[in-house]
């Protein structure tokens, strides 16, 4: 009887022990909870913990103080269908619509296609317009991701959008401390090729431009040359020599050691 009991008990304790690992396990592989629907979903294992933490720590504040639903999904593979079919079918399955004014947005990235998109719901279709979507996705987040800066690129995107959406966590400060608080929430830019290529292009125009200069300064009317080289009378001395020639054509001259001719009393 006392086997029984033992065998009973240690039976219990397998199938709670398994039964929390099952739980963990589906805590880990479905997106991060915050009320009744995701605000992060990171599928393609882009983003480091904390950072992770600092996106859904930011997105759940902005919805409890403004109630927007706003949420991030990043997609290993769209698949087939593509992006458009799965942000929509997200939209729907997190419920970022509902609730009476459609105060909800989606932000899709596959990462494997390298393209993003947004779902918007109409009530902020207002702040959020095509034309902005498209604009933050080309100015923060696309030049951050070819730079493989995906964290700044989405921390960039998501500050903006609740810039737009004049959510008081951007005037306050609290959103930029607590992206900073993962790490570098700013994309910087590194010195690539094209960069490289660009100043190149640059400094031949500047080294030419200078030698375009150079060479009109020394074939001017003033200007000869030597057997020792190129010379240039100094402006001083080529004012005075012009100042004494047209004294001389007007007569009253006198001897002046200082210029080796003649000028008048002054």
């Amino acid at each position: 009887m006392g086997a029984f009991k033992k065998t009973s008990n240690f039976a219990k304790f397998a199938t709670l022990a398994a039964f929390a690992s099952l739980t963990l396990t589906l805590a880990l592989a479905t997106p991060s909870q915050a009320a009744d629907s995701p605000v992060l979903w990171d599928e393609a294992g882009s983003l480091a913990p904390e950072q992770k933490q600092a996106l859904i720590a930011l997105l759940i504040e902005h919805r409890k103080a403004t109630d927007e639903k706003i949420a991030i999904a990043l997609l290993k593979d769209a698949g087939a269908s593509g992006i458009a079919a799965k942000s929509k079918d997200l939209f729907d399955e997190w419920k970022l619509g509902e609730g009476g004014r459609g105060m909800g947005a989606l932000l899709v990235l596959d990462m494997a296609a390298h393209k993003a998109r947004w779902e918007i719901g109409l009530g902020l279709l207002p702040k959020l317009t095509d034309n902005f979507g498209a604009d933050v996705v080309k100015d923060k987040l696309l030049p951050a991701w070819n730079a493989k800066q995906i964290y700044p690129g989405i921390a960039q995107t998501v500050l903006e959008t609740l810039r737009a959406t004049e959510s008081p966590l951007v005037d306050s400060g609290r959103a930029t401390e607590i992206l900073q608080a993962a790490g570098p929430a700013a994309y910087e830019e590194s010195w690539s090729p094209r960069t490289s290529l660009l100043a190149w292009v640059l400094l031949g125009f500047a080294a030419l431009g200078a030698l375009t200069i150079g060479f009109f300064t020394l074939s001017a009317a003033e200007a000869h040359f030597t057997s020792a080289g190129w010379f240039k009378p100094r402006p001083h001395l080529s004012a005075a020599l012009d100042f004494l020639r047209a004294r001389w054509s007007r007569g009253g001259r006198r001897s002046s050691p200082r210029f080796g001719g003649t000028q008048d009393d002054w």
